[in-house]
């Protein structure tokens, strides 16, 4: 549960501090060519392809004896 638990922390962390550097530099942080938007692009991607939120989240409540899925 601790590998999950930590998987899940350090994606929501990647998220929100690169959601956070957007907000701190403006618009500049979205031009295509620039590494600050390629950061969010990986961020955003691995939250919505890879389903990596969703899955650990099945995990730790299967883990924890709320959740179906994971046993």
């Amino acid at each position: 549960m601790t590998s999950a638990q930590t998987k899940l922390f350090a994606a929501e962390a990647f998220l929100q501090s690169s959601l956070d550097a957007v907000h701190i530099l403006g618009s500049s942080a979205l031009i295509t060519d620039s590494p600050m938007a390629r950061l969010v692009n990986d961020a955003l991607s691995s939250r919505l392809f890879s389903g990596l939120f969703g899955i650990q989240k099945n995990i730790i409540a299967a883990l924890l004896g709320t959740g179906e899925g994971y046993k």
